[in-house]
């Protein structure tokens, strides 16, 4: 008797599984910001608290270099979800 191979997972689980390991990192040499975008509650502290760093219409959408190091932090840090966190280099 053959074995048939059955797939465990659909189309769908497989790129839900993909987004929820994806992340993207950007880095202005001091910091790391890493945004993870399956826990994103697009609350828009980021966007509100720095638009010069974080802005939606722009590819790629997190600019390191509109504000300090200090200032991404701070903004950072209030981010709800965790979708965006910060490590230090």
């Amino acid at each position: 008797m053959a074995r048939s191979k059955t797939r465990t997972s659909t189309p769908q689980a497989r790129i839900l599984q993909t987004m929820s390991d994806m992340e993207k990192r950007y880095s202005n040499g001091e910091i790391t910001v890493v945004w993870k975008p399956e826990k994103c509650l697009h609350a828009a502290r980021c966007i509100a608290g720095l638009p010069k760093v974080f802005d939606v219409n722009r590819r790629p959408w997190v600019d390191m270099s509109g504000a300090s190091t200090a200032e991404i932090t701070r903004v950072v840090d209030t981010c709800p979800s965790g979708a965006l966190t910060w490590e230090k280099e």
